[in-house]
């Protein structure tokens, strides 16, 4: 593995910020109570994409 950089930072914290920003459209959206959706069925979609983004 090559030295630290911001990058690198980024794809530690990625699937932290994922989480916490489907969190709060879960709430705003109250989309628990409506459709019995939470913050990690939303998140996986974007983590997919993020996998699929670092690995190229």
């Amino acid at each position: 593995m090559g030295t630290f950089t911001p990058l690198i930072l980024f794809w530690y914290i990625y699937p932290v910020i994922v989480l916490f920003g489907c969190q709060f459209l879960v709430k705003l959206f109250s989309l628990n109570r409506r459709f019995k959706i939470k913050a990690p069925d939303l998140a996986i979609p974007f983590l997919w994409g993020g996998m699929h983004a670092l690995s190229r």
